[in-house]
């Protein structure tokens, strides 16, 4: 039994049919104008959170729905929901959705009797490449700027890439986010240097403080992260293991500080909107499972559909 939803675009991608006339939604007139609706000022941030990341994608689908909100001035997606971001600003939403809910439950996605785990190479060669293509020349065409953080290996800086300025291989970038220590067990190197996924880079707020920086007049977050989750122990462990490199530690350390002053900034600012999980979650970061993945799909999309925060939000002047 799957879950039921009142999305057609969500349950057109469970049943695995597109819909015939394609997927179309009304336009909001009650936004100030712009080619989308709404102000192009606005920026968007999705954190990282492995399977966690389903909810991300079931809340985008409410944006679309309900607010015909399809393109923001920019995106930064870290780790897990970098994909669905390239997808999103693509304008593939049907790819998008069916590449959560059909295509991850699979022992290539996710194998505890592996030594890596975490099947990032499927992922991107198989999925992202292949069964749902990520099409590169529509992502770089879209009016939304897409960035993509990772965490320098060796340095603990972030770097953050744009797939659209022709610099770099693309697939390679999601690699890089997603390259999650002790389930992926590699580093990527791009231009030289090398990368991994890192809380640093993948939760939202030093991300949130990027947006900003680059001129985003209002933000919009999606955070999953969850300190109690099981992930954080292997996470912990890893930084454990790195305590040998003192540059790393150093520079990640400070990362950490500003991250949790800038969480408590947040919370108080006018022109930044976190949009959190209210009920548990359904998956968490190594859960495929697929009745979970569809799930936390409809609950994103649902919770996000009822939000009268973000209403008041998206509409203020």
């Amino acid at each position: 039994m799957m879950p039921e939803t009142e999305s057609r675009l969500i349950q057109s991608a469970f049943d695995q049919t597109p819909p015939e006339d394609g997927f179309t939604y009304e336009k909001r007139d009650d936004f100030v104008e712009t080619p989308s609706g709404i102000r192009a000022d606005i920026a968007v941030v999705l954190s990282g959170g492995g399977m966690k990341c389903s909810y991300t994608v079931g809340a985008l689908v409410a944006l679309l729905e309900k607010f015909g909100f399809e393109d923001p001035s920019l995106m930064i997606a870290g780790s897990g929901s970098s994909g669905t971001a390239s997808y999103f600003i693509a304008g593939q939403f049907y790819d998008m959705v069916c590449a959560w809910a059909n295509a991850l439950s699979n022992k290539d996605m996710l194998n505890f009797l592996r030594w890596r785990p975490l099947g990032v190479d499927h992922l991107i060669d198989d999925i992202f490449k292949k069964e749902y293509e990520i099409e590169i020349q529509k992502l770089r065409q879209s009016l939304s700027l897409l960035m993509i953080p990772a965490t320098d290996y060796d340095t603990a800086e972030i770097k953050h890439f744009c797939p659209q300025n022709g610099k770099g291989d693309f697939f390679e970038m999601l690699k890089a986010t997603m390259a999650m220590p002790i389930a992926y067990r590699k580093v990527i190197e791009i231009m030289g240097a090398r990368y991994c996924d890192t809380y640093i880079s993948s939760r939202v707020e030093l991300n949130i403080e990027k947006a900003l920086q680059m001129g985003a007049k209002q933000v919009l977050a999606v955070d999953l992260y969850n300190p109690d989750s099981k992930s954080n122990k292997f996470f912990n462990l890893w930084k454990e293991l790195r305590l040998f490199s003192p540059v790393f530690r150093a520079q990640y350390d400070r990362n950490v500080a500003h991250q949790n002053e800038l969480k408590e900034q947040y919370e108080d600012d006018p022109r930044v909107l976190i949009l959190k999980p209210i009920d548990p979650l359904e998956t968490d970061t190594l859960d495929n499972d697929k009745w979970h993945l569809r799930s936390s799909i409809v609950h994103g999309h649902r919770e996000t559909v009822e939000s009268e925060e973000l209403e008041r939000f998206l509409t203020s002047a």
